[in-house]
Parts: C-alpha cells; sequence; structure tokens
C-alpha cells in the first residue's frame, strides 16, 4: 500500500511531467525551427526620440475619425517607408 504523502508526491511529479512535455516538443517542432525571438515587442525601446522626431515631420496619408470613445480622436495613416505607419 502506498502512502498518502507518496501518492500526492507522485501525483505533482505526473502532473509537472505533463505541464512541461508539451513545451519541450514545441522546441523541436520544425515548424518554428527557424523563428527567433526579441526579448521585447516594443520595437521603440531605446529609440524614443527618434520616432518622436520622425512623427513630428512624416507625411500624413489618411486621417480618419475613430468611431470609439467620446473624445473625437482620430488615427492618422503615415505615408508608407517610415518607422511608424499610423498613430491615433
Amino acid at each position: 500500500m502506498v502512502s498518502g504523502r507518496s501518492a500526492l508526491t507522485g501525483l505533482l511529479v505526473w502532473l509537472c511531467a505533463v505541464a512541461v512535455a508539451p513545451v519541450a516538443w514545441a522546441q523541436d517542432d520544425p515548424a518554428t525551427a527557424g523563428a527567433t525571438t526579441s526579448g521585447s515587442a516594443k520595437t521603440w525601446s531605446g529609440d524614443a526620440p527618434t520616432i518622436e522626431q520622425y512623427l513630428r515631420t512624416a507625411e500624413i496619408a489618411d486621417l480618419r475619425d475613430i468611431s470609439t470613445g467620446v473624445t473625437a480622436s482620430q488615427r492618422a495613416e503615415l505615408a508608407p517607408g517610415g518607422r511608424v505607419d499610423a498613430f491615433a
């Protein structure tokens, strides 16, 4: 007969193995083999002054009203080829 403590320990070990297995399999997945990840999605990080200057001088290609909110916000689409596509 298995004691309650060792049964609980065995269950916890099994749960950890089941939780970690999909992560290990995903690392071997050929579909994601060439994918690289950066440390952050904030592409502007560390370069805010340059991007702020670009936003001040960029050509606005289209200006549209945003239908949500109460402040009559607008979305500016910028000319293609810059560091920022749009801002609101």
